[in-house]
């Protein structure tokens, strides 16, 4: 059987070929991207190149990658060290400066990578951006408040609530949801997870397959998204309306709420479920790293700090 390899192109092409240009890094930079992930990193590279002065709206982001890549890297460096002092006195969280720090920085590795320059990016981003990381959740008996509540507010509330909590789904998860990608049938939707550019089964439910149900009897069958926010189905939802939508639901039970809110509460809740098993939890939750739940989720769930520095103090737990 022959294993051999048919090679398309010589060596003295490939040796001939001419030296990549910025656009070809910038074509490079959005290939195989998740459609969310292309969305944030041109918004941010375009936060740059309008605050950088560059006016060259036809070329889209090959204008602020040859600026980029033509740059001093000292200088450049001290732009983006400024760029960051401008955004932290402005007020802006932490993790919002660094993503968009971290959009240059992966552009910048890429014209590396590829020959362009050969030079990074030195500059640092905001140490200790986390901030207050709260991986609880709501309560149990503020989860029944809240299914309540969506119950009698309607089907499409009820189904974001199942999604977000019995499913443990990301806000981007659930507003990417299209008709083609319910397989309700066999209790099943297909999502894209994070870092990810194909779409993967996952179970969920019979009561949430029974609200989608429902709610698709009032949304209708044309092809698009499972939550629109207008009359085309091919209008996705902003992340706003999710987070305002859930906001409502919890205004009506009374209990404070966000949407990655109740992802925390599920992974939480089967935490406690399976007694801390962290290899059956990593399968709910599709953390890459299992690091995450023992370090974040796992001692929230049991507050080990807490007990221990009661045990110091001789009071009772």
């Amino acid at each position: 059987m022959n294993t051999s390899i048919t090679r398309t192109t010589s060596r003295a092409a490939l040796a001939t070929r001419k030296p990549m240009a910025a656009a070809d890094v910038t074509k490079a930079f959005f290939a195989r991207r998740a459609p969310s992930t292309i969305i944030a990193y041109q918004f941010d590279l375009k936060l740059l190149e309008a605050w950088l002065g560059i006016d060259a709206p036809e070329a889209g982001i090959n204008a602020l990658a040859e600026y980029l890549f033509a740059s001093n890297p000292g200088t450049l460096n001290a732009l983006l060290m400024e760029w960051v002092d401008e955004q932290t006195k402005a007020g802006l969280a932490p993790y919002t400066i660094n993503r968009r720090l971290t959009a240059v920085r992966s552009l910048v590795k890429l014209g590396r990578t590829l020959g362009v320059i050969t030079w990074a990016l030195d500059v640092q981003g905001i140490r200790g951006a986390q901030g207050i990381r709260d991986m609880r959740g709501p309560v149990a008996s503020d989860i029944k408040k809240l299914f309540a509540a969506a119950q009698r507010m309607g089907a499409m509330q009820l189904s974001i609530m199942h999604l977000l909590y019995t499913r443990g789904l990301r806000s981007i998860e659930v507003r990417e949801l299209r008709l083609e990608h319910l397989k309700l049938e066999r209790d099943e939707v297909l999502i894209r997870g994070k870092g990810k550019t194909g779409l993967s089964p996952i179970t969920i439910s019979r009561s949430t397959t029974h609200a989608l149900q429902i709610h698709l009897a009032k949304r209708g069958n044309a092809p698009g998204f499972v939550f629109t926010g207008w009359s085309d189905p091919e209008s996705r939802v902003s992340h706003r309306w999710l987070w305002t939508t859930v906001k409502r639901i919890g205004k009506a039970a009374g209990v404070a709420v966000r949407p990655h809110g109740l992802r925390h509460s599920a992974i939480t809740a089967v935490l406690d479920a399976t007694d801390g098993n962290v290899r059956e939890v990593q399968k709910f939750s599709r953390h890459k790293n299992p690091a995450v739940l023992l370090n974040h989720y796992d001692d929230a769930r049991q507050d080990i700090g807490g007990k221990l520095t009661r045990l110091l103090a001789d009071e009772p737990e």
